[in-house]
C-alpha cells in the first residue's frame, strides 16, 4: 500500500476509486442505508470485508491492518503531545487548570 494512502480508510478508498457516493456504494454492497454502511465501514466488520471480497475479488485485510497501525501511531503521537502540553500547563504558576483554556490553546 502506498504510504500516502495509509491515511484513508481502505473501504472508502475502494468507494472513491468507483467514483460513487456512500449511499450508492452502500446499496451496491447490499446495505440498507448509508448509516448502516458507515457503521460496518468504521468497524471493519466481517460482513463488509466479505462483501468487498465477493464483489471486487479483493481481500483488504492487509490494507485494514496497515490503516489501523497508522491510526494507532497517529493517536499515540497526539496523546504524547497532549501529555506534554498538560505537564507544561501544570508546571506553570496556575494552580487550577481550566479545560476551556486547554481547548482554546489547541
Amino acid at each position: 500500500m502506498n504510504p500516502k494512502w495509509q491515511k484513508i480508510n481502505p473501504v472508502e478508498l475502494i468507494r472513491m476509486s468507483e467514483k460513487t457516493s456512500q449511499a450508492e456504494f452502500a446499496e451496491k454492497l447490499g446495505f440498507n442505508s448509508k448509516d448502516n454502511y458507515r457503521n460496518h465501514m468504521t468497524r471493519f466488520t466481517k460482513r463488509i470485508i466479505g462483501k468487498i471480497n465477493e464483489i471486487y475479488g479483493v481481500d483488504i485485510t492487509e490494507e485494514i491492518i496497515i490503516y489501523l497501525h497508522h491510526e494507532i501511531r497517529k493517536f499515540k503521537k497526539q496523546n504524547k503531545e497532549l501529555r506534554k502540553y498538560l505537564k507544561n500547563l501544570k508546571s506553570s504558576d496556575n494552580d487550577v487548570i481550566d479545560v476551556a483554556d486547554i481547548i482554546s490553546d489547541m
